[in-house]
């Protein structure tokens, strides 16, 4: 599974959980409302949970999301599946071409300015968000 879809897949999560703040919510209940494996959820949710967005209880307990985090953001749950910027130079170029040897350096700034704005733009929508959102298109 991609990052895109761990991403996708962890919001889902996030949203059902925070439906159901109070209670815990199985895996394969999750799993049924993903239209996936409860065994992808489970791994979904130890990632979630090894970084304190989400607290999971083994067995027929389940999952419900930790208390202690207020807000959860878009980036929050994207940096639990990728560290660093989505978009780097990622090759070696000639050194001994003047282009080669400037090209990393020149993309570098340009680069780190779209990465600061992806991540102040996930920064801007939350869990909150999509639980709001659900509770408008389920209530209507």
């Amino acid at each position: 599974m991609n990052i895109n879809q761990n991403f996708g897949v962890a919001i889902h999560i996030l949203t059902i959980l925070s439906l159901n703040e109070k209670n815990y919510v199985t895996s394969k209940e999750l799993a049924e409302s993903i239209n996936t494996n409860p065994v992808v959820v489970r791994r979904i949710l130890k990632k979630l949970a090894e970084n304190d967005l989400v607290i999971t209880k083994q067995g027929r307990f389940g999952s419900k999301l930790n208390p202690n985090v207020k807000e959860i953001t878009f980036l929050d749950v994207y940096n639990v599946f990728y560290e660093g910027h989505i978009i780097k130079p990622t090759h070696s170029p000639n050194k001994g071409c003047p282009i080669g040897k400037n090209i990393n350096v020149a993309m570098c700034e340009m680069l780190d300015q779209i990465n600061t704005n992806f991540e102040n733009e996930l920064k801007k929508h939350t869990i909150n968000n999509i639980k709001n959102k659900m509770e408008d298109l389920l209530w209507k």
